[in-house]
């Protein structure tokens, strides 16, 4: 392993397509869950340019980060729950303190594993999962593959910010496990075919790892209750949203099923969103977002004409209290905890980054972004780097 301190130079690197870039997908990194980190950390919309990495303020549009980089490509982006570092994931792992943009730190992977590649660059759309995510304010949890013996072999392990080193550990992830593009403090992984003997192959479940020693902490297989058995929904989808909410845990899967689940039980409670909601087809989920109050929480669908359809659940009664189908055919949207939508609109040779008020329908054009931008990662900047 090697790690240097670099100073920023412009990247240079080839034109990537826009159509690539219109499946970048917005992704939530972190849901503020503290008073204290609420007055000390608010969300930023962050994105990378030939240039380096830039955060917008979601409310305006205006530039508030800028770290000059060098990289060869953007796979992933993450920030800490602190909003002290940002982290990107090229052919070496990238830390950059909000504290000092103008410096950064570059990371070989571990040993003989090497970083994976990008899927379909830019696609985010199209995967559920991350490469990487923090597991607190000082440590990486970060995607590895190798092969050996003709085999492709996958990992995961972390980096230890504070020891400025890669934890000594790599648990070794069975086909179908994956990095929540959401982790919890319980929960980080997400596994399509659940890695218990004492479970049926076709369950999917949730795993907790535990950052020191790579140990899994808890398993969680999603079982739909017996009314959604009967519809044929998938037991083995991926995991696509996951909100904690006083004493559940609420889950999104790729099928559109919802899952609410309590404590120890084995049974899940829930229901397909997209048939409960009235839909009149087949819509799959995509992400998960609770709100600020945390009572209600919005999941975004993917209809199969392409058009996003925001449903507004609420969490005491486990039912749905209202349907948004938005007017635009978007390349992109996330929804952030105020309940006000940023959309992804494609234009020729460019991109458009609009701020939607779900209850006015008021729109607001936050920033246009050249075909050359990888946008957009939303994830928290300290107050005090603003």
């Amino acid at each position: 392993m090697r790690a240097e301190e670099r100073r920023s130079s412009r990247w240079n690197r080839p034109r990537i397509a826009s159509g690539a870039i219109a499946r970048g997908i917005l992704i939530v990194l972190l849901v503020v869950s503290s008073c204290r980190r609420a007055d000390t950390v608010r969300p930023a919309v962050y994105f990378v340019e030939p240039d380096g990495v830039v955060a917008l303020d979601p409310r305006d549009g205006r530039e508030i980060w800028r770290a000059r980089v060098p990289l060869d490509r953007a796979c992933d982006l993450a920030v800490s729950p602190d909003g002290q570092w940002v982290a990107v994931l090229a052919r070496q792992l990238v830390l950059l303190s909000t504290r000092d943009p103008t410096a950064s730190l570059s990371v070989d992977p571990p040993g003989s594993w090497h970083f994976p590649d990008c899927f379909q660059p830019y696609a985010r759309a199209e995967i559920p999962w991350a490469l990487m995510r923090w597991a607190n304010d000082t440590t990486v949890l970060v995607l590895l593959r190798r092969s050996a013996a003709g085999q492709e072999l996958r990992g995961v392990t972390a980096f230890d910010l504070s020891e400025r080193s890669w934890r000594p550990w790599i648990q070794q992830l069975v086909l179908g496990c994956w990095l929540l593009a959401e982790p919890t403090p319980e929960f980080q992984l997400s596994c399509e075919r659940f890695p218990d003997p004492a479970w049926p192959p076709a369950v999917a479940g949730l795993l907790g790892l535990d950052p020191v020693n790579g140990g899994i902490q808890r398993r969680v297989p999603l079982i739909p209750p017996e009314p959604v058995r009967r519809l044929g929904v998938p037991f083995g989808s991926p995991v696509v949203g996951i909100a904690r909410s006083d004493n559940q845990t609420v889950v999104l899967a790729e099928s559109g099923l919802l899952l609410f689940l309590h404590g120890s039980e084995r049974e899940a409670a829930g229901f397909v969103v997209w048939r409960t909601a009235g839909l009149a087809e087949r819509a799959s989920g995509k992400s998960l977002r609770l709100a600020a109050d945390r009572r209600v929480v919005w999941a975004v669908l993917w209809s199969t004409a392409a058009q996003p359809v925001l449903v507004l659940l609420d969490l005491r009664s486990q039912s749905v209290a209202r349907v948004v189908e938005l007017p635009h055919a978007v390349a992109d949207i996330d929804i952030l905890a105020d309940g006000t939508a940023l959309l992804l609109l494609e234009k020729p040779g460019a991109f458009d980054l609009v701020r939607r008020d779900l209850r006015s329908g008021e729109e607001r054009t936050l920033t246009m972004l050249s075909g050359e931008a990888i946008c957009c990662w939303i994830g928290p900047l300290a107050a005090e780097h603003r």
